[in-house]
């Protein structure tokens, strides 16, 4: 049974109660933000995190990161996976940003709707909507909903509606975000990559622990299944 619209308030309050506020490392800065999700993709949170600082150590400006090769960007975060196309995308993305508002800053952005924001950011080489949104959530403080990996699965766990559309589309992810109750999107994000992470894993959750289960889908049919059979959602 899909979650009902109350249900989808329950879980968001149930959530905003077990997990603090954090910003999980994310930056203020929206051009720092947008460079840090390229380095987060694809690899776990002590490994990008160490990325970032390490890029941020060769290279302490912006500017000196867009004047660097993509040779120097690419050795420099190699250990974080993917070095050669994360330095693309990063020298790519400083060249874009430069031409189409004339300085190394996002900051003229803070202007416009949601909308606009996001059409802006998503020109942006390295900037899908996940992205885009972690930014206008982070860096702007827009009431978004980021669908990554920790948001997908919990919210598919818990029996929400899943649209039939790519996962990485636009439509894909404006169907699940107005399934959210606006006011709660940017918090419920950052509640379930918290819960993700701690409770409701890829593998072996801790069903036992977790303060939503009362709502969740895979609970009620693991709870059915032999131990020794996995069920992966």
């Amino acid at each position: 049974m899909d979650l009902t619209r109350n249900q989808i308030s329950a879980v968001c309050q149930k959530l905003h109660n077990s997990y603090p506020y954090s910003r999980l490392h994310n930056k203020r800065n929206p051009l720092s933000e947008a460079v840090f999700i390229i380095l987060s993709c694809q690899t776990n949170e002590s490994n990008y995190l160490a990325t970032w600082h390490k890029f941020r150590a060769r290279f302490p400006t912006m500017s000196s990161a867009e004047q660097a090769p993509v040779r120097h960007i690419s050795h420099t975060i190699a250990s974080g996976g993917l070095g050669y196309v994360k330095a693309t995308q990063i020298k790519a993305l400083l060249k874009a940003i430069r031409t189409r508002y004339g300085r190394l800053s996002l900051q003229s952005l803070r202007k416009l709707d949601d909308l606009q924001l996001e059409r802006e950011l998503c020109a942006l080489p390295g900037m899908g909507v996940k992205s885009a949104r972690c930014v206008m959530m982070y860096s702007f403080n827009r009431d978004v909903l980021p669908i990554d990996t920790h948001t997908f699965r919990v919210l598919k766990r818990l029996g929400l509606p899943i649209p039939v559309h790519p996962v990485r589309s636009k439509r894909f992810a404006d169907d699940v975000q107005k399934q959210i109750p606006a006011g709660q999107r940017a918090r419920l994000h950052i509640n379930l990559v918290q819960h993700g992470r701690s409770i409701c894993k890829a593998r072996n959750p801790l069903c036992g622990k977790c303060t939503i289960s009362q709502y969740c889908r895979f609970q009620r049919v693991i709870s059915r299944v032999a131990p020794w059979r996995p069920i992966l959602l």
